[in-house]
């Protein structure tokens, strides 16, 4: 290919500079993990990593998971191991002490009524390598509505390795164009190489459909890292890359001054929002808000209950 094809290729392609960021962070990790003196300068290389990611990528709106915890981070979602895992990523369902997790969130999408989202998940441990779960995630108004089901299984496959698998129904719905059915899965792995840090990735929608005349399912690969510096702190990082939209960028940031209050904020270079929450933690009872910015639109706010009622094990100990 002649040196002005390849360039333009490079510019016009943003999958080009996605997989070349990922091959970036392959080969950082295997040597990180080689050089174990290098973990003090963690937090720097995964900022460096996303800056380098998201330079030559143009934000639009990104397709983000469910619960004010994650949402109040930035979006970064598929590191959570809450009641939420179920939707966000199966494979972290079996990284908590969790025996029974109960999840129920509302999403007022740009303080606009046809883009209200509600979810339901609930989550139960077979036993110390397995868990299982169901969600229901109902999004969108008059105009156009959608309707997921997922059917989650998660694994540990090692101490550190866990993978899952969920299957999901939708139903989608437009005014003046009729209704669609599909089936299709979501794909999640969740990985510990270190104490500190916890790498997770999941892939949505491997089946892409068209409905109508011209609209297709929308496909997407995301990517997150999570660092805890301390035990007050986390920093998380996520990438998602999608076959119709352009990377969207996240970055999140929880901080828990007491054991039962946490606070959070974000960015998401999805439409360059920012994003504010904070959790209270009682008993087994999470409660977390959240509010997101947007230069155009109004604000996007939200809330989630959660329940959890912890595994034998953890009870003993």
């Amino acid at each position: 290919m002649p040196k002005a094809e390849r360039n333009y290729f490079k510019q016009m392609c943003p999958k080009y500079h996605f997989f070349k960021s990922l091959l970036m962070l392959y080969l950082f990790l295997i040597n990180l993990f080689s050089n174990r003196s290098t973990m003090r300068y963690l937090p720097y290389y995964l900022v460096l990593f996303a800056l380098l990611l998201a330079a030559p990528m143009h934000a639009q709106q990104g397709n983000w998971g469910v619960g004010a915890a994650a949402q109040g981070g930035g979006g970064t979602v598929v590191m959570l191991s809450d009641a939420n895992a179920v939707i966000n990523n199966p494979s972290s369902m079996v990284q908590s002490n969790r025996r029974i997790g109960i999840g129920l969130s509302i999403e007022n999408r740009f303080s606009n009524a046809d883009f209200i989202q509600y979810a339901l998940a609930g989550n139960y441990q077979l036993n110390t390598t397995s868990a299982v779960g169901i969600g229901i995630q109902v999004q969108g108004g008059s105009l156009y509505n959608q309707k997921n089901v997922f059917f989650s299984y998660g694994r540990s496959i090692a101490s550190k390795i866990s993978i899952g698998l969920a299957a999901v129904a939708t139903q989608y719905a437009a005014a003046n164009y009729g209704s669609a059915f599909t089936i299709n899965a979501k794909i999640g792995a969740h990985w510990q190489p270190l104490p500190q840090l916890r790498l997770a990735s999941t892939l949505s929608n491997p089946f892409t459909y068209t409905l109508g005349d011209d609209y297709k399912t929308t496909s997407e690969l995301t990517l997150g890292a999570a660092y805890q510096p301390s035990t007050k702190i986390v920093i998380n990082t996520e990438v998602a890359a999608s076959n119709n939209q352009i990377a969207d960028l996240r970055f999140g940031i929880h901080y828990q001054p007491k054991s039962i209050f946490v606070v959070r904020m974000g960015y998401s270079s999805a439409a360059a929002s920012y994003t504010f929450g904070c959790g209270i933690t009682k008993k087994g009872m999470n409660i977390d808000l959240f509010a997101k910015t947007h230069p155009l639109l109004k604000l996007t706010s939200g809330v989630s209950l959660a329940y959890q009622i912890p595994s034998t094990k953890s009870q003993k100990q």
